[in-house]
């Protein structure tokens, strides 16, 4: 019976945690430098950015931009960068709300900061979303702007899933 129950167990632990990674069958694999990997539909179109390690990601009027930055302590480069974004003046066409501070998640590993922010960018309501997280070596930060609308949920999943993907490869 103990066999039996361990068995069931087992099975039922594998089948929870194949639950909770996303399928990810179809998607495309990225790369940033040999520092950071990780995956995305082929719906989310990606670019190289003009800014050093970054690459920008786009569907529809829903956007991510995935970086990493260089620094002696990754931890205090990260909190210096989060403040400066923090008080930032907005742009001319960007409305924004207060920085809400998330639950802290788990990315590649590390304990990563999550904030939010409501804009209304050109008219539209919008969730500014901000997660970052220090590795020996620097910092990423990953940002994901998404109208709300009928798809935001399912948007949100998405870019929830492509965070989940994100390794370190040091």
């Amino acid at each position: 019976m103990k066999k039996i129950l361990t068995a069931i167990a087992g099975i039922l632990c594998v089948g929870m945690m194949v639950g909770c990674s996303p399928n990810t069958s179809g998607w495309e694999s990225y790369q940033i430098n040999g520092i950071i990997e990780y995956k995305a539909p082929p719906e989310w179109e990606c670019q190289d950015s003009w800014y050093e390690n970054t690459h920008v990601l786009q569907n529809g009027d829903s956007s991510m931009s995935i970086f990493y930055t260089e620094a002696e302590d990754g931890q205090q480069a990260l909190e210096a960068y989060v403040d400066e974004i923090k008080n930032a003046e907005p742009e001319e066409n960007i409305q924004v709300g207060e920085w809400k501070e998330e639950k802290s998640e788990k990315i590649s590993g590390k304990d990563a900061l999550h904030y939010t922010q409501n804009w209304v960018y050109n008219g539209t309501d919008c969730q500014f979303d901000l997660y970052g997280f220090a590795y020996d070596g620097g910092y990423v930060v990953i940002n994901s702007q998404t109208p709300y609308d009928d798809s935001k949920n399912d948007i949100q999943e998405q870019i929830d899933d492509i965070i989940s993907t994100v390794k370190l490869e040091q």
